[in-house]
Parts: C-alpha cells; sequence; structure tokens
C-alpha cells in the first residue's frame, strides 16, 4: 500500500484492527469528565465570585439585564443593539430568570461545561491519533490547564463556546468517516454539525468563515472527495439556519444586513494603529470618535479606517502581525490591560516553552499522516489568522490551545516512546476503539 493510501486509510484501520471487550477506555473517560468537573466545581465553591472585573462581563450582564427586564436586546430600554451575538446574554438571561441576578449558578453551570470538554477533548484524539493515550493526555492538560479552570469563574463566552466547537470537531470527523465509507451519505451529520455551528455563531461569530477551511480539510483529507465536498457545503447551509432569524431581526432594528454582530470594524481598528503593540486593543467603546453615526455606520467608518491604517502602513501591519501572534501564544496577555505581571512569570515562561516545544515535536511527528490531522492544524491556523488581521492576547488564543494540546500529547508520547518508556502510539493500544466510538 502506498503512503497516501496508509495515510487516508487510517482512522478505517483503527477500527478494525483494535480490539475493544473491556470498559477500562469508557471508565478512564468518566473519570477525566469527573474530575475536570470537580476541579472546576471547588473553584468557584471556593472563590465565590460576587463581583465583575473584566470588560465583557458588564457588557453582557448589561445586555442579559436589559433583555429580562425591558424585554429588549441592548443596553438601553427601548435601544436594541447590533453590536454583540445574542445567545450567551440570552443563557444568562434565562438563568436570572430562575435563580436570580446571581453569578454564582452561572458559573457552576459554566463549570460543568468545562468539564465535558476534557473529555470530548479526549475522543476526538483517539480519533486522529489512534491512540487513547494521546487522547486522554490531551483531556488531562485541558482539565487540568488554568487557564480554562479561571474563565469558568467569568462572564465570558469562551467556556459555552469552547464545548461547541469541540461537539463540531466530533460530528465533523465522524461526518468524513461516513463519507469515505460505503455507508449512505452523512447528510444527517452535516446538517447537525452545520446547526450547531450557527448556535456557536450566535455565541461568537468568529466560525462564519470556516466552512471555507472545512470544504479544504474535506476535499484534502477524504478518499470521496465529491461526497465530503457536498458534506461540507450541507454544512454551510444548514449553518445559516440558526443566523438567519437574527440576520432579519438586526435588519429590522438597523436597517442594514449585519448576520449576526456590528463590531468587528471596531475589532479592525482597535488591532490596527500606531498606538498598540499587537496584543492591546484600544478601548474605543469608550469613546465615539464618530458622534451622530448609527452602530453600523460607526462600525463601517471603523473598517474604513483600519483599512486605511494597513494599506498606508504596511509594514508596520507585518511589525504588528507578529506582536499580535506572540500574544495569541502567551499566557499573560490581556486585550484591555496589556501584560499581566505575575510572580510566577519565569515559571510561566519556562513551561509555556515545554508546552510548545512539544507540540511542535507532536505537529512534525504527524506530517506523515497529515490527512488525519489536517483539521486539527486548520482549528489552529484559522483563529491565528483572524488574530493577525485583528488584535492577539490570550484570550483569543484560548479556541486553539485544546487542538495544541493534541500536538502535545502526541508529541510527549512519541518522546517516551522514544525513550522506551512506553510503546509507540497506536500499538497495541486496546482501549482506543471504545474511546473513538463513544461506547
Amino acid at each position: 500500500m502506498s503512503p497516501p493510501d496508509q495515510e487516508a486509510g487510517h482512522s478505517l484501520r483503527l477500527r478494525d484492527n483494535v480490539a475493544a471487550g473491556s470498559g477500562g477506555a469508557s471508565r478512564a473517560l468518566w473519570l477525566l469528565g469527573l474530575a475536570a468537573t470537580a476541579i472546576r466545581l471547588a473553584y468557584v465553591l471556593a472563590t465565590r465570585n460576587h463581583a465583575l472585573a473584566w470588560g465583557d462581563e458588564f457588557t453582557y450582564d448589561s445586555l442579559a439585564t436589559h433583555l429580562l427586564r425591558d424585554h429588549c436586546y441592548g443596553f438601553q430600554a427601548g435601544h436594541p443593539t447590533v453590536t454583540r451575538a445574542p445567545l450567551y446574554a440570552m443563557l444568562l438571561a434565562g438563568m436570572y430568570a430562575v435563580f436570580g441576578h446571581r453569578f454564582l449558578p452561572v458559573f457552576i453551570v459554566q463549570a460543568i461545561a468545562g468539564g465535558l470538554s476534557a473529555p470530548l477533548l479526549a475522543r476526538i484524539g483517539v480519533r486522529v491519533s489512534g491512540s487513547a493515550r494521546v487522547g486522554l493526555l490531551a483531556g488531562w492538560l485541558l482539565a487540568l490547564n488554568p487557564l480554562f479552570i479561571f474563565t469558568v469563574n467569568l462572564l465570558y463566552t469562551e467556556t459555552f463556546y469552547l464545548l461547541l466547537l469541540l461537539c463540531l470537531v466530533a460530528l465533523w470527523q465522524k461526518m468524513l468517516a461516513v463519507s469515505d465509507s460505503a455507508r449512505p451519505a452523512p447528510t444527517g451529520l452535516a446538517v447537525g454539525s452545520g446547526l450547531l455551528l450557527g448556535l456557536s455563531d450566535l455565541m461568537k461569530p468568529n466560525m462564519l468563515l470556516f466552512p471555507l477551511f472545512l470544504l479544504l480539510w474535506a476535499v484534502l483529507a477524504s478518499r470521496d472527495r465529491r461526497r465530503s465536498a457536498l458534506a461540507a457545503a450541507c454544512v454551510a447551509v444548514a449553518m445559516l439556519i440558526p443566523v438567519l432569524p437574527w440576520t432579519l431581526r438586526n435588519h429590522r432594528v438597523s436597517g442594514q444586513w449585519v448576520p449576526v454582530s456590528a463590531n468587528s470594524g471596531m475589532n479592525l481598528a482597535q488591532g490596527n494603529n500606531s498606538r498598540v503593540r499587537g496584543g492591546t486593543g484600544l478601548q474605543m467603546d469608550k469613546l465615539d470618535p464618530f458622534p451622530g453615526l448609527s452602530e453600523v455606520q460607526r462600525d463601517q467608518a471603523y473598517w474604513r479606517q483600519g483599512r486605511q491604517w494597513i494599506v498606508t502602513h504596511p509594514l508596520g501591519f507585518l511589525r504588528l502581525a507578529c506582536l499580535k501572534v506572540g500574544a495569541f501564544f502567551s499566557p499573560l496577555m490581556t486585550t484591555s490591560r496589556g501584560h499581566l505581571a505575575s510572580r510566577l512569570e519565569p515559571l510561566l515562561v519556562v513551561a509555556c516553552l515545554s508546552y510548545y516545544g512539544l507540540a511542535l515535536i507532536g505537529w512534525i511527528v504527524t506530517r506523515r499522516c497529515w490527512r488525519d490531522w489536517l483539521l486539527i492544524a486548520l482549528l489552529v491556523l484559522y483563529p491565528a489568522l483572524l488574530t493577525v488581521i485583528f488584535y492577539g492576547g490570550t484570550r483569543y488564543g484560548m479556541p486553539a490551545q485544546p487542538f495544541i494540546m493534541l500536538y502535545c500529547a502526541q508529541g510527549m508520547i512519541w518522546l517516551t516512546a522514544r525513550a522506551n518508556l512506553l510503546p509507540p502510539p497506536g500499538a497495541a493500544d486496546p482501549e482506543s476503539a471504545k474511546v473513538a466510538e463513544g461506547r
């Protein structure tokens, strides 16, 4: 069998060659999920956070409060806004309606959602690598990551968004496997994942353009390119079903066609000017340099301002792009407060260098089976490209981190195998199939 055929047949060989029998893999996933949830719940209950501290927390809390009290999605009664995606604020409003205007129930729900993400990443890791050890190690990296634990205690979209994103990846992996088999076309998987993608866009509209990357993955990674391309097209069409009603609502209240939210222009201008350093965006929402304009008109003016600066400062844009990427991968870079000082910074630097070094090793050793890993690579590349265009920061690198963890876990297992501490990943790994299939 030629190398390309070997690569394309990896997922099928995993199911054919790996024995399934014991419940060890299922127990490992349950343990991982329970531990990740318990850690997050313990942090939430220990800190008892009753106050908001970060910029977007106030934004989402205000939107949820007005939605519940005034039945208006906006920052003032009777003045609807189109500047923010609605789903997170709607979830907050629902929890406020049930539990009152209290943050602790929200953080408990987010802790559970964050805990569920760890075993889901493990399943994805097994399917992509063929090794239960790689998948479970990546899951534990996510379970124990301080940034993801810290974030469940904030009114931020990231925890729910990450859970939606990991569900999407698991569905897409299954969709491609079905497309490459003799089974009927995966229309149900494509439509279901498209609906879920639309919901993730209403949570955080970063993935609106990802169907283009999904199509690229389907064509390059699949043995049946036509069926896979049609499935990817179905995902894109189904994505519009949850998004279109909100787009029509935005047109009704603003008179302009706004797919989800009208703040990308402000993000572009914030991150591309002579006063920033890549990781810190100017707080332009605290000012109004375009008085008298509507939200959509103001955002369009910001787009023109940002584009003009990029065109007239190409070298400055390239310099900022490097700084943005550095901020994207940094553990301590905020978008509103710059670099956070910490006594643990030297330890964090060493840990991050080791982590990214292992991820680089993982990427190198997976190049021969690049088709299996292509979706994971695109899920790192896509948010990094958005950062280059707009601006960087630790928070904006979070959607890529679970997939970098997969590379890191692969690198760690490969190194231990090279040191003869473990057999090579995928070899005699009887739990892999059960984790991948979720039996």
